[in-house]
């Protein structure tokens, strides 16, 4: 699996494109309605056993396939978590 492959991959918010100026870099990127894992839990979303099992379950299946390309999340946080219905 490349990399190319691990960014179309199921787990992952899909990246569309970057620019920049002086100043900034811009990043582009899917639309995710629901928002991250943060968000959730700033609504008051009381999550159940059942849902956390299918988040944890999802988490581990992206981290295990950045992990075979040899990649390295150093900031995992509700924040950049994205949920999908």
């Amino acid at each position: 699996m490349s990399h190319l492959t691990c960014r179309q991959h199921e787990w992952f918010v899909k990246f569309n494109s970057a620019y920049q100026d002086t100043h900034y870099m811009y990043i582009t990127m899917e639309y995710i309605p629901m928002g991250d894992m943060s968000q959730s839990f700033a609504d008051g979303y009381r999550w159940t056993g059942s849902d956390t099992k299918v988040v944890i379950k999802q988490l581990l299946c992206g981290l295990a396939v950045m992990h075979k390309e040899g990649i390295t999340h150093r900031d995992l946080k509700p924040e950049v978590c994205a949920l999908h219905s």
